[in-house]
């Protein structure tokens, strides 16, 4: 059983959380429900589901992706210490490739998260 954690900033602000509110009710339950898997299931097995993507270019870092209609939704998230997740940075998929900048967002958030000592 895992743990998640919403990744918070210097000042407190939580862009996942932020996010999260301002989808509507039936897509943020959809969505909760996905990260409820994350709590539930090892990494090996969300490996072989379509909707978490461990993205082998970036060490660490996963990608859950929500589709609701022509909404997509993507999370990006780490396995941090032994039981704890840490959602990073979520974003709306308008395009094919996911934009350069959301993943430096979310890499950005990962490393400061470790920087400044979680545990």
């Amino acid at each position: 059983m895992y743990t998640v954690q919403f990744y918070s900033d210097r000042k407190g602000q939580e862009p996942v959380k932020d996010f999260l509110r301002n989808l509507t009710r039936k897509e943020k339950i959809k969505v909760y429900k996905y990260i409820a898997l994350l709590e539930e299931k090892q990494p090996s097995e969300l490996s072989c589901d379509k909707h978490y993507k461990n993205l082998s270019h970036h060490p660490g870092l996963w990608e859950m992706r929500v589709d609701f209609g022509r909404n997509g939704y993507r999370i990006f998230y780490f396995y941090h210490v032994a039981d704890t997740i840490v959602l990073l940075h979520a974003f709306q998929k308008k395009t094919d490739e996911t934009p350069p900048e959301e993943l430096t967002i979310a890499l950005k958030n990962k490393e400061d998260w470790e920087m400044r000592g979680h545990r």
